[in-house]
Protein backbone atom coordinates (compact mmCIF):
# COMPACT_ATOMS: atom_id res chain seq x y z
CA UNK A 1 0.00 0.00 0.00
CA UNK A 2 1.33 3.34 -0.92
CA UNK A 3 1.99 6.11 1.76
CA UNK A 4 -1.14 8.15 0.69
CA UNK A 5 -3.40 5.20 0.67
CA UNK A 6 -2.21 4.29 3.91
CA UNK A 7 -2.82 8.21 5.60
CA UNK A 8 -5.96 8.08 3.71
CA UNK A 9 -7.04 4.20 5.18
CA UNK A 10 -5.91 5.58 8.53
CA UNK A 11 -7.82 9.08 8.28
CA UNK A 12 -11.15 7.01 7.52
CA UNK A 13 -10.09 5.14 10.34
CA UNK A 14 -9.70 8.16 12.48
CA UNK A 15 -13.19 9.00 11.49
CA UNK A 16 -14.83 6.62 11.98
CA UNK A 17 -13.66 6.03 15.47
CA UNK A 18 -14.01 9.41 16.87
CA UNK A 19 -17.38 9.21 15.54
CA UNK A 20 -18.13 6.06 17.57
CA UNK A 21 -16.50 7.77 20.95
CA UNK A 22 -18.62 11.17 20.53
CA UNK A 23 -21.48 8.69 20.15
CA UNK A 24 -20.62 6.54 23.36
CA UNK A 25 -22.41 8.92 25.07
CA UNK A 26 -25.62 7.81 23.77
CA UNK A 27 -25.01 4.66 26.12
CA UNK A 28 -27.94 3.08 25.28
CA UNK A 29 -28.56 3.69 21.50
CA UNK A 30 -26.44 2.01 19.07
CA UNK A 31 -24.17 4.26 16.89
CA UNK A 32 -24.57 2.04 13.68
CA UNK A 33 -27.42 0.06 12.67
CA UNK A 34 -25.72 -3.37 11.69
CA UNK A 35 -27.88 -5.09 8.57
CA UNK A 36 -29.28 -8.58 9.27
CA UNK A 37 -26.34 -11.00 8.66
CA UNK A 38 -23.19 -8.73 8.84
CA UNK A 39 -23.09 -8.73 12.76
CA UNK A 40 -20.16 -11.47 12.20
CA UNK A 41 -18.46 -9.07 10.09
CA UNK A 42 -18.74 -6.31 11.99
CA UNK A 43 -17.23 -8.13 15.13
CA UNK A 44 -14.51 -9.84 13.31
CA UNK A 45 -13.42 -6.44 12.06
CA UNK A 46 -13.63 -4.58 15.55
CA UNK A 47 -11.62 -7.18 16.64
CA UNK A 48 -8.89 -6.65 13.79
CA UNK A 49 -8.83 -3.06 15.10
CA UNK A 50 -9.26 -3.33 18.42
CA UNK A 51 -7.73 -6.41 20.25
CA UNK A 52 -5.01 -7.63 17.59
CA UNK A 53 -2.01 -5.46 16.48
CA UNK A 54 -0.10 -6.17 13.17
CA UNK A 55 1.94 -9.08 14.24
CA UNK A 56 -1.23 -11.03 15.39
CA UNK A 57 -2.62 -13.06 12.15
CA UNK A 58 -6.49 -14.30 12.36
CA UNK A 59 -6.63 -17.16 10.44
CA UNK A 60 -10.91 -17.03 9.63
CA UNK A 61 -13.74 -18.76 7.46
CA UNK A 62 -14.71 -16.13 5.12
CA UNK A 63 -18.41 -17.23 4.55
CA UNK A 64 -18.27 -16.78 8.36
CA UNK A 65 -16.29 -14.11 9.67
CA UNK A 66 -17.32 -14.30 13.12
CA UNK A 67 -15.62 -18.20 13.36
CA UNK A 68 -12.03 -17.15 13.80
CA UNK A 69 -10.04 -20.62 14.23
CA UNK A 70 -7.27 -19.21 15.96
CA UNK A 71 -5.22 -15.95 16.05
CA UNK A 72 -0.91 -16.77 15.85
CA UNK A 73 1.70 -14.16 16.71
CA UNK A 74 3.95 -13.68 13.60
CA UNK A 75 6.53 -11.46 12.53
CA UNK A 76 5.87 -9.59 8.71
CA UNK A 77 8.59 -11.41 7.29
CA UNK A 78 8.95 -15.02 5.29
CA UNK A 79 9.31 -16.97 8.56
CA UNK A 80 6.12 -15.68 9.60
CA UNK A 81 4.31 -16.23 6.23
CA UNK A 82 5.59 -19.86 6.40
CA UNK A 83 3.94 -20.27 10.20
CA UNK A 84 0.76 -18.87 8.86
CA UNK A 85 0.89 -21.54 5.91
CA UNK A 86 1.88 -23.91 8.47
CA UNK A 87 -1.35 -22.99 10.84
CA UNK A 88 -3.50 -22.95 7.51
CA UNK A 89 -2.42 -26.43 6.99
CA UNK A 90 -3.34 -27.60 10.60
CA UNK A 91 -6.63 -26.42 10.46
CA UNK A 92 -7.45 -27.38 7.10
CA UNK A 93 -6.73 -31.21 8.06
CA UNK A 94 -7.96 -30.14 11.59
CA UNK A 95 -11.47 -29.17 10.48
CA UNK A 96 -11.47 -31.80 7.63
CA UNK A 97 -11.65 -28.35 4.94
CA UNK A 98 -10.93 -29.39 1.68
CA UNK A 99 -8.24 -26.03 0.68
CA UNK A 100 -8.12 -24.07 -2.18
CA UNK A 101 -7.99 -20.87 -1.23
CA UNK A 102 -11.70 -20.23 -0.53
CA UNK A 103 -12.24 -21.37 3.22
CA UNK A 104 -9.49 -19.78 5.31
CA UNK A 105 -8.40 -16.32 5.23
CA UNK A 106 -5.77 -14.85 7.46
CA UNK A 107 -5.86 -10.89 8.25
CA UNK A 108 -3.15 -8.83 10.07
CA UNK A 109 -4.77 -7.39 12.82
CA UNK A 110 -4.35 -3.25 12.79
CA UNK A 111 -4.82 -1.94 16.62
CA UNK A 112 -1.54 -0.33 16.57
CA UNK A 113 -1.71 1.65 13.35
CA UNK A 114 -6.01 2.67 14.70
CA UNK A 115 -3.93 3.95 17.91
CA UNK A 116 -1.05 5.95 15.96
CA UNK A 117 -4.04 7.35 13.57
CA UNK A 118 -5.67 8.63 16.99
CA UNK A 119 -2.54 10.24 18.15
CA UNK A 120 -1.56 11.91 15.64
CA UNK A 121 -5.42 12.89 14.76
CA UNK A 122 -5.56 16.14 16.29
CA UNK A 123 -2.94 17.75 13.81
CA UNK A 124 -5.51 17.57 11.05
CA UNK A 125 -8.38 17.26 12.58
CA UNK A 126 -9.69 20.79 11.91
CA UNK A 127 -8.50 20.28 8.34
CA UNK A 128 -10.57 16.90 7.74
CA UNK A 129 -13.89 18.39 9.38
CA UNK A 130 -13.65 20.77 6.84
CA UNK A 131 -13.06 18.84 3.68
CA UNK A 132 -16.05 16.77 5.43
CA UNK A 133 -18.35 19.75 5.22
CA UNK A 134 -17.40 20.62 2.08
Amino acid sequence: MTTILRCLFRGALLIVALSWSNRMVLAEQAPFAVPVGLAGAVEFWKLIFTRYDSDDVALFDPLDPGKIYTVVRVPENQQGRARVSKERARITMEYDLIEDGSRIRSQRGAKNHLIEGLKISGRYMTEMQNIMRA
